[in-house]
C-alpha cells in the first residue's frame, strides 16, 4: 500500500535548482592534482581495467583513480569520441552537491601530455578497484562508494522519517520529494526505487542525482575515518557510487 503514493511522487517530482551560494562554495578540482598522481600499475601497453566513474564516463587510461587533495576518490576522465561518451566532458554539469566537473589548469604541462591549454579536461568520482579487495569480510560484496571507508546500503529509517511526519506529504498524502532537504532526498529517493524494484542494486541513478550514481549509506560510515575523514558526509545520508568492473551500469 506504501508503494502506490512513492511512485506517484517519483512521478512528479520537480527538479529544484542548486542555490548559487552552495555551488559556489564548492573548492574546484586542480588539474595539477592529477598530474601529481602516480600512474595505474602495470608496464606500458599492458590492458589494464577499465574503472568506470559515477557520471557515466571512464578514468584516463593513464590515470589512477584516487582521492589526491579531496575526501573523495577521483580521476581525470578519458577524452569522449564516437565510440564512448562522457556526459561530465559537456562542461555544462553539476552534480547534486553543486561541484564543476571542468579541471581547473593553473600551468599545464605539455610533456606530462596534457595537450592544449585552450582543451577543457574533466575529472568525475570514481570507486579505486583496489578499494573492493580491501573491504572487511562483511562488506566485500557489498559496492563501495567514492569515500575512503563508505559502502552501499538500506536506509530504510531515513525514509520512513519522511514518511512519517506530515510536514513532508502533499496534500494528496504523497511524499513530497521536494521538500526534503538533500543530505537525505537522494536517499529516500533511492530507498523508494528500491521498494519498488526489490533486488535491484542500491547504486543507481535517482530523480535528484543529475545523472551520476548514487545510493544510500550505512550511518556509521562517515565517522570510520577513510579520504578526508568523511567529513562529507556527516551532512548527508548519500554518496556517490560506479558500476563495479563488469557489472552493467
Amino acid at each position: 500500500a506504501a508503494t502506490a503514493p512513492v511512485r506517484l511522487a517519483l512521478q512528479r517530482l520537480e527538479h529544484p535548482e542548486l542555490a548559487g551560494a552552495a555551488v559556489a562554495a564548492r573548492p574546484r578540482v586542480a588539474a595539477a592534482d592529477a598530474m601529481a598522481a602516480s600512474p595505474p600499475s602495470g608496464v606500458q601497453g599492458d590492458v589494464r581495467e577499465v574503472v568506470r566513474t559515477s557520471g557515466g564516463c571512464v578514468c584516463d587510461p593513464a590515470e589512477r583513480c584516487a582521492a589526491r587533495g579531496q575526501p573523495f576518490a577521483w580521476c581525470r576522465t578519458h577524452q569522449p569520441d564516437e565510440l564512448l561518451a562522457c556526459p561530465v566532458a559537456s562542461g555544462e554539469v553539476l552534480d547534486p552537491v553543486g561541484r564543476v566537473h571542468e579541471l581547473v589548469h593553473s600551468v599545464v604541462e605539455k610533456d606530462a601530455g596534457w595537450g592544449n591549454q585552450d582543451l577543457p579536461r574533466f575529472w568525475d568520482y570514481c570507486v579505486p578497484p583496489e578499494a573492493q579487495g580491501a573491504a572487511d569480510a562483511e562488506h566485500r560484496s557489498v559496492a563501495r562508494t567514492v569515500q575512503g571507508n563508505c559502502h552501499c546500503a538500506p536506509r530504510e529509517d531515513v525514509l520512513v522519517k519522511y514518511e512519517n511526519d506530515p510536514s513532508f506529504a502533499t496534500a494528496n498524502g504523497q511524499l513530497a520529494f521536494s521538500r526534503i532537504p538533500v543530505a537525505d532526498r537522494i536517499t529516500v529517493e533511492a530507498m523508494a526505487q528500491n521498494r519498488m524494484a526489490p533486488g535491484q542494486s542500491l547504486c543507481a541513478r535517482t530523480p535528484s542525482s543529475g545523472g551520476f550514481l548514487v545510493c544510500p549509506v550505512a550511518s556509521g560510515c562517515s565517522a570510520a575515518g577513510g579520504a578526508g575523514g568523511g567529513v562529507t558526509l556527516r551532512t548527508r545520508s548519500w554518496d556517490f557510487c560506479a558500476p563495479e568492473p563488469g557489472q552493467p551500469e
